[in-house]
């Protein structure tokens, strides 16, 4: 058990990400019905994910920061406002495992959980990513103009009067202007009809939890909109496409 810990610990506060992998096609929203009704994440893209549940969202944004940075190697940024960066990189670790996070901590691993958690440590602390905290509109451009070889930069932010959700796509456009990356933000709102912040992105997405998460309770059901996309149904350039709702269900890892 002191091995793991170790493990834990070296790759959550000793990795440092690595910069300079080359960048190719558009980016996984880690769903094939989502990558087909959008065209997945493009360098200059604004995506903005919208729903009610803040670790339902977290658990989404892991998934294409794993598929971003462990399993095509590209620089990745995460940025959270509401978790620390140790809490969000055991997260990783636990949902590449399959493992809750409580099991992490207290270390009630059968042998299999157990190699796979090692697995999943040794993945996570080679991949491509940076994860960092921002609690206000400055540290989040402090952190993405810091970011200067970063390809994709994935935001989790909640409903803090610090973070204005019009602000942070405002500040994600100037960005953007600037070089090619692409943005994912998520944004947990209680509300998701006072949002108008979707005017100024190329994609939008909502998702809500889905009736049976009753009887799911080691699991997010979630029911996931395409509202707003770059493409159209017949595949052109322009124009908005409503596809079919995709369904998801993302383990409870807290």
């Amino acid at each position: 058990m002191g091995s793991l810990k170790k493990l834990l610990r070296d790759a959550i506060e000793g990795r440092q990400p690595k910069v300079g992998a080359g960048f190719g096609d558009a980016f996984s929203f880690a769903n094939a019905t989502i990558d087909d009704a959008v065209g997945g994440l493009r360098p200059r893209q604004i995506a903005l994910i919208a729903g009610n549940s803040t670790q339902a969202m977290l658990a989404w944004a892991l998934q294409i920061v794993h598929e971003a940075s462990a399993v095509k190697g590209k620089p990745t940024l995460l940025l959270t406002s509401q978790y620390e960066r140790s809490d969000v990189a055991t997260a990783l670790i636990a949902s590449r495992a399959n493992v809750s996070i409580a099991s992490l901590h207290i270390g009630e691993l059968s042998d299999t959980e157990n190699y796979d958690v090692t697995e999943a440590v040794r993945v996570i602390a080679s991949a491509n990513l940076d994860i960092q905290r921002g609690t206000s509109i400055p540290e989040l451009r402090g952190h993405l103009e810091a970011a200067g070889k970063v390809k994709l930069a994935v935001l989790c932010i909640g409903q803090s009067p610090n973070l204005p959700v019009e602000e942070a796509v405002e500040l994600c456009r100037e960005i953007t202007d600037c070089r090619p990356i692409a943005i994912a933000v998520f944004v947990s709102k209680s509300d998701c009809d006072e949002l108008t912040s979707y005017h100024d992105v190329d994609i939008y997405v909502r998702m809500s939890i889905s009736e049976s998460t009753k009887a799911q309770p080691n699991a997010y059901p979630v029911v996931i909109n395409v509202l707003k996309s770059p493409i159209s149904k017949n595949g052109s350039a322009k124009g908005r496409y409503y596809p079919s709702s995709a369904r998801l269900t993302f383990n409870r890892y807290w």
